[in-house]
């Protein structure tokens, strides 16, 4: 790659570790924003004309009209597994390559969603905030021991498989879920794959990993939440498009699930990134300020976690998601 490459969404100490990669004199320039039509436009045309590579992370939203601010631009590098935040057709029709971190981070995500499972089963944060406000009710934080709890696992990719291990560890039963069979799973301990409908219907605690497709769109809706078990519990550190929101926190309000823990929600960006009140009703389609407005109600009821994407944010999984996209830049 011999024309500039623009990183964007950087933290600063993804700043620091990719400075120590060798740039063999590549022009190279790192910018804390997302990329979007806003931002694309505070870039000077000579940057945006001498611009071939990009990396952007799943906040940016590379649209055909950002895509199209970039002339001469050859490869968009993600450092993400996901990829439907950039316009593919654009890129098909332009002859821009789309390069994504396959997997990564499959242990931070998994242990994350085990964070998340043993806050809700034992009733962690209620606890920690009576114990601030200094009203403690010991019998209201009792909860259940994992060995007597079936698990759900939706999905049995990299992440999906260490929850399964992870699971059987704790002496949970798994249930597991996927189109393709993993044999090294099938040798666990009270590890059997199902279908679906089993799945839904018989795990106390439901876990999603899997990549979002446009046939899995809400997977979980007003129709799954009715056929679960009214005392479980559901998980998604997957992509917030596989929950329907709405349907979601009606049945937390219909006692038709116990609670729940997200990590991603449908609409990201409106609701864990933009602070601005007046930016969202300008920015946002209605669709999406009304989901942002749910999630709001929904985290403030006591047996739900909602925390800003950050399975995934160990230093562990963050050097091996910059490692890997350094090597789709070819560098």
């Amino acid at each position: 790659m011999s024309g500039c490459i623009l990183f964007f969404d950087l933290k600063e100490s993804e700043k620091s570790i990719l400075k120590e990669f060798d740039l063999d004199g590549k022009e190279i320039l790192f910018f804390k924003e997302n990329l979007n039509l806003n931002t694309v436009k505070l870039l000077s045309e000579d940057l945006r004309k001498k611009t071939e590579a990009i990396s952007v992370f799943i906040t940016s939203e590379l649209t055909e009209d950002v895509i199209n601010q970039f002339e001469n631009l050859k490869l968009i590098a993600t450092r993400s597994t996901g990829i439907n935040h950039i316009d593919l057709e654009t890129c098909k029709n332009r002859n821009i390559e789309v390069k994504n971190v396959k997997s990564y981070g499959g242990k931070a995500v998994a242990q994350f969603t085990f964070a998340l499972i043993l806050s809700l089963v034992r009733k962690v944060i209620p606890a920690f905030e009576d114990v601030k406000r200094h009203i403690i009710n010991i019998s209201s934080y009792e909860g259940r021991n994992l060995n007597n709890l079936v698990l759900g696992v939706v999905s049995t990719g990299e992440i999906g498989k260490c929850v399964c291990e992870l699971a059987c560890a704790f002496g949970m039963k798994v249930l597991a879920y996927d189109i393709e069979h993993k044999e090294e799973l099938k040798s666990l301990e009270n590890f059997e794959y199902v279908s679906f409908e089993n799945l839904i219907k018989n795990s106390d605690i439901i876990t999603i990993h899997s990549p979002f497709v446009s046939d899995n769109y809400h997977l979980f809706g007003a129709k799954e939440f009715e056929k679960m078990k009214e005392n479980s519990y559901l998980i998604n550190t997957s992509r917030g498009e596989l929950v329907d929101i709405n349907a979601l926190y009606q049945a937390m309000l219909l006692n038709e699930i116990k609670g729940c823990a997200l990590d991603v929600v449908e609409c990201e960006n409106i609701s864990f990134f933009d602070t601005n009140t007046l930016k969202k009703l300008k920015d946002s389609t209605k669709k999406c300020l009304e989901k942002s407005i749910v999630l709001q109600k929904m985290a403030e009821l006591p047996n739900v976690i909602i925390t800003p994407h950050i399975a995934y944010n160990t230093k562990d999984a963050i050097e091996e998601i910059l490692e890997v996209t350094m090597q789709n830049l070819g560098i």
